[in-house]
């Protein structure tokens, strides 16, 4: 955990080795993976999670675009949708693939995702970021009040809200859901 004048961010760096999108040994390590994740991710404050992910099968404009259930990649994405995560690098870092990912659950608090040449003998290329921290005793110390205040539903964008909601895959976000709380707790 990053802590900063009473701001918290859970920083978890990752690295799955590439392995096929299928059998028993591959699918298994995701499951694996995707519940130490969850387990990681499951507090009350802004998670970031990066590294290098090894998903070339992943259209992440679309990242319930896998639809059988049993590879390790829609594993992963169904992870990624379910725990509502933004996946910020938008350009191939290896080859024409997206391996490297940064996920958050609050994609406002980071800034210039950028994909550069690898560093030393990588055969990656390099992802930065930036994370902004407003703190309590620099200028931006109404930002604090900001994030903590109630959303004003009358000047919301219902047209961009409905237009959101129906782009979701809900089978996808729903699909292991067993009770009505279940499905309740993924919307």
């Amino acid at each position: 955990d990053l802590v900063c004048d009473n701001i918290c961010i859970r920083l978890i760096n990752v690295y799955r080795p590439p392995s096929p999108d299928t059998g028993t040994e591959s699918t298994n390590a995701t499951k694996h993976l995707v519940r130490c994740l969850a387990e990681l991710s499951s507090c009350n404050q802004p998670i970031v999670l990066v590294g290098d992910y090894n998903f070339p099968n992943i259209d992440w404009s679309v990242p319930c675009s896998v639809t059988d259930r049993e590879h390790s990649s829609a594993l992963f994405s169904r992870f990624v949708v379910q725990h509502a995560l933004d996946q910020l690098v938008t350009e191939p870092t290896r080859g024409d693939n997206v391996l490297d990912l940064v996920l958050t659950n609050e994609s406002f608090m980071l800034n210039n995702v950028l994909v550069s040449p690898p560093f030393s003998t990588s055969d990656h290329y390099s992802v930065s970021f930036d994370i902004i921290l407003r703190l309590a005793n620099s200028s931006y110390s109404g930002m604090r009040k900001i994030l903590t205040s109630r959303p004003n539903f009358r000047k919301a964008d219902w047209q961009a809200i409905e237009s959101y909601l129906c782009s979701v895959n809900w089978d996808c976000v729903f699909s292991e859901c067993e009770s009505c709380s279940e499905l309740t707790e993924r919307f």
